[in-house]
């Protein structure tokens, strides 16, 4: 975390003056995400308060809102690399803290609705997102942080956005918490699954209808020409058994939406991918197949 007012007295844009400390300290063959932005929430100040009595340790004198905090979400680091950084940051201008952010740390929560994706650290190469082309770029970064001369690879936002986002981890409180068994948000194998077997999906008739009409020629590419709707849902179910889901969505009113792909091997072809979309409601175990692409 740093104090983007202190950043920007120096650097004006504080992000790519928060890079220059953070980007060097980054272990060469480390393999992160990197997700920044704005501490933003309803309760500004109220929050400040939260993390100063939760997190003493964090210099926030002079910090009056939530929205001044810049914070940094690296993913992946081990115990030794995570204190090596903060070690390094320590005395660097604005620089707040470091919040150790498993499943157990209570920011987690509040961050993961508010920081977006930005980079993908494979090695010594940064992976980010462009908007205009599908095809991917070689040596192309379009956000604000400073990479020195590290290899840059852009790929299409979509793309980036749907396989290769690292969502953080929340806890299952509130209208997923009857769901918990389910790890929609983490693969955190440490989690028990006992009551997995109560995971269903489903597709209505007419859904069904629509998707064999629709949707016939690829099944018939897929090999699935004679598919019924219980064996659509079988290969659905064991995606999610496998936690095979990403590009979660949490609506307002409480309801889930992600997506899964089923990949199908054709002899004496390529294998054949189909997106299928899902929609789970706070109160039920099952998942609702409701796009099929």
């Amino acid at each position: 975390m740093f104090d983007s007012e202190a950043l920007a007295k120096t650097y004006g844009d504080y992000a790519y003056g928060a890079s220059n400390f953070i980007v060097p300290l980054l272990p060469t063959q480390l393999n992160t995400a990197i997700r920044h932005g704005d501490l933003i929430s309803e309760n500004r100040r109220g929050d400040v308060g939260y993390l100063a009595s939760t997190y003493p340790h964090l210099r926030l004198d002079g910090v009056g809102a939530t929205e001044q905090i810049y914070c940094v979400h690296l993913s992946n680091l081990s115990p030794g690399t995570r204190d090596a950084i903060e070690l390094g940051l320590r005395g660097t201008p604005g620089f707040i803290g470091v919040v150790d952010t498993t499943l157990q740390s209570p920011i987690k929560n509040l961050i993961s609705g508010t920081l977006s994706a930005n980079l993908l650290k494979a090695g010594s190469t940064y992976i980010s997102a462009h908007y205009d082309e599908i095809e991917p770029k070689e040596g192309v970064y379009e956000g604000n942080w400073d990479l020195g001369t590290a290899r840059t690879v852009s790929v299409f936002e979509v793309l980036f956005g749907q396989y290769l986002v690292y969502k953080i981890q929340r806890s299952s409180d509130g209208a997923l918490s009857r769901n918990e068994a389910l790890i929609l948000t983490s693969l955190d194998a440490s989690y028990s699954r006992k009551t997995s077997s109560k995971i269903d999906v489903s597709i209505t008739d007419s859904k069904f209808d629509y998707l064999t009409s629709a949707k016939g020629v690829n099944l018939e590419n897929m090999g699935l020409g004679h598919l019924t709707s219980d064996q659509l849902c079988s290969l659905v179910l064991d995606k999610v058994r496998h936690h095979y889901l990403y590009g979660l969505r949490l609506l307002e009113n409480g309801d889930l939406l992600c997506s899964t792909l089923i990949e199908l091997e054709r002899a004496g072809s390529s294998s054949y991918r189909a997106e299928v979309g899902l929609r789970l409601e706070p109160d039920d175990d099952t998942f609702h197949i409701t796009t099929f692409y």
